[in-house]
């Protein structure tokens, strides 16, 4: 068994998490971890208060993925998604 990615965040707030690191090596860029973390843990999230994520649209790469993942630019120049 090897560590595919690594994911950390925090609360910002008492609704919002900010992502700090949103990582997947090369083999598993497939789109299966980030899916894994912001649809099948939206329950969880949700259950701690969490209705919105937020990263920095750090690289045009890192934009392209969050984007497929449904988030949106908000007028702060952060990528946000609402899960609730």
């Amino acid at each position: 068994m090897s560590v595919a990615g690594i994911f950390l965040a925090h609360k910002i707030d008492e609704h919002t998490l900010c992502v700090g690191l949103d990582y997947v090596i090369p083999a598993y860029r497939d789109f299966k971890n980030g899916r894994y973390i912001y649809l099948r843990l939206k329950k969880q999230f949700i259950g701690q208060g969490i209705n919105k994520i937020v990263a920095a649209g750090d690289s045009h790469k890192y934009i392209k993925y969050l984007e497929k993942l449904g988030f949106h630019k908000n007028q702060d120049g952060m990528y946000e998604k609402m899960i609730a």
